[in-house]
């Protein structure tokens, strides 16, 4: 009988202490909870401050690289960065597609009159058609195609939207958050080897050019704006490609929307020929014609950029820019931007070679060579090499034979005896051939893709 009252006497104490110990543990843990909380909450908002701080300053400092090099990309950078001669670019706006019998959209006398030429936009401009700005095209979220011949300004076309949204500006209000990829399409040639990972190329490409200190974390940063929407990848010099090659971008841009569909793109290709563009779901939007206003205001703009840099260097522009510039907008209306920017350039730099067509190019390429006949020459066998073989991008080591051919060729055409090379070894020809193109690299006029490819810095 002891035995049991003890048992129940035995369980009863241990129900109160458990209660009590259940009691004083609830109670220090109403105590702590909130204090551990807040050590927590802290800790991760520290976590979270500091990859948000990393994130905007590896933002920061890409959108300084993007507009680098945005600022250079143009026929001038030698001179002025792009800001100084940026005319604002025109899209012509394509017409409104209705279904036959349902509401039609109201047009202008313009717009009903004036035909939408995509291979001649200089007609629509003329009248002022309907335009846009790049911006303005994209908010839609399509996949966009600029359009428009050599020298129309397509490349500008891009520099300027990414200048733009690298400064924020307000007429890009809507992409502010976004990050603009900026690349060429001769970045990934050959396209066999670039297909199987195309996203991967991208980012390599992107993080190579980027400055060091922020290469190892913006991948992670693309990837972050990838999975948000909010990439928009500017791919230029499509036009600059041969049918076969074209047909080979296209399907690498085809397996890099199958891959990342949320990235937005927009490409430029010539009118004449746009390939499977269409069917992958791309709108082609012709770039407008120059009108007089904007020809004027180009020849403004070079005037004044080019008196500021005389000023800053100490010199004196003893012609009157007056006579230059009424010679200039008398000329035709339907020059280029690549056109009237090398007449320009040759106006002012006093070395104008004369009236023919082609004249500005070869006035050019004399000032950027130094008129050296070697250049010119390897010029030559570099253009005729190019054409005749289809090929947008040439292998350093085939120019490198070319041009020695070449050169034993002109011994020979000038004396029968052919030229002794036996002590030369393969690797000092090759040097010795190589010179003529570093002089080139070295001018702005041929650029190197890869360390092995080198094509010219304008297709024109």
């Amino acid at each position: 009988m002891v035995h049991i009252y003890r048992n129940i006497y035995i369980d009863a104490l241990s129900f109160w202490v458990g209660v009590l110990i259940g009691g004083l543990a609830f109670f220090l843990l109403s105590r702590l909870l909130p204090v551990i909380g807040k050590i927590l909450s802290r800790w991760f908002g520290s976590l979270q401050s500091k990859f948000q701080l990393r994130q905007g300053s590896t933002e920061y400092h890409y959108r300084n690289d993007l507009l680098r090099k945005a600022q250079s990309q143009h026929l001038a950078h030698q001179l002025f960065p792009l800001d100084d001669l940026m005319v604002a670019p025109r899209l012509l706006v394509p017409p409104m597609i209705y279904e036959p019998g349902g509401w039609s959209p109201i047009e202008d006398i313009t717009t009903s009159t004036i035909p939408f030429l995509i291979d001649w936009p200089v007609m629509s401009s003329v009248y002022n058609a309907p335009a846009c700005s790049l911006a303005d095209a994209l908010i839609g979220g399509a996949n966009l195609v600029v359009v428009g011949q050599p020298g129309a300004g397509k490349t500008t076309v891009l520099a300027d939207f990414a200048s733009q949204v690298a400064r924020k500006t307000p007429q890009v209000s809507a992409f502010h958050d976004h990050m603009i990829l900026f690349l060429h399409i001769l970045d990934f040639f050959p396209f066999e080897t670039s297909k199987e990972k195309p996203y991967q190329k991208i980012v390599e490409g992107i993080t190579q050019k980027a400055s060091r200190q922020i290469q190892k974390r913006l991948p992670k940063l693309i990837d972050i704006k990838v999975q948000e929407g909010k990439v928009i990848l500017l791919l230029d010099g499509l036009d600059e490609l041969p049918e076969k090659y074209f047909d080979q971008a296209a399907d690498w841009i085809s397996a890099l929307i199958n891959e990342n569909p949320n990235i937005q793109f927009v490409v430029t290709s010539s009118s004449e020929y746009t390939g499977p563009l269409n069917r992958l779901g791309f709108i082609p939007i012709p770039l407008a014609g120059w009108t007089k206003v904007e020809k004027n205001r180009l020849i403004e703009k070079w005037e004044k950029a080019w008196l500021n840099a005389l000023h800053e260097n100490n010199q004196v522009f003893d012609i009157d820019t007056t006579l230059i510039n009424s010679w200039l907008i008398l000329d035709q209306l339907d020059e280029t931007p690549f056109e009237l920017t090398l007449k320009l350039w040759a106006a002012y730099a006093g070395d104008v070679s004369g009236s023919f067509p082609g004249s500005e190019i070869s006035a050019h390429l004399n000032r950027l060579t130094k008129k050296e006949k070697r250049s010119i020459h390897a010029m030559e066998q570099l253009a005729l090499q190019m054409v005749t073989s289809e090929e947008p991008l040439l292998m350093q080591k085939d120019v490198d034979n070319w041009v020695q051919k070449w050169k034993q060729n002109s011994v020979q055409f000038t004396n029968p005896k052919p030229a002794d090379t036996s002590e030369y070894s393969d690797f000092e020809i090759s040097t010795k051939a190589s010179k003529e193109f570093q002089d080139l690299i070295d001018a702005n006029v041929v650029r190197q893709y890869h360390e092995n490819f080198i094509v010219f810095y304008h297709p024109l």
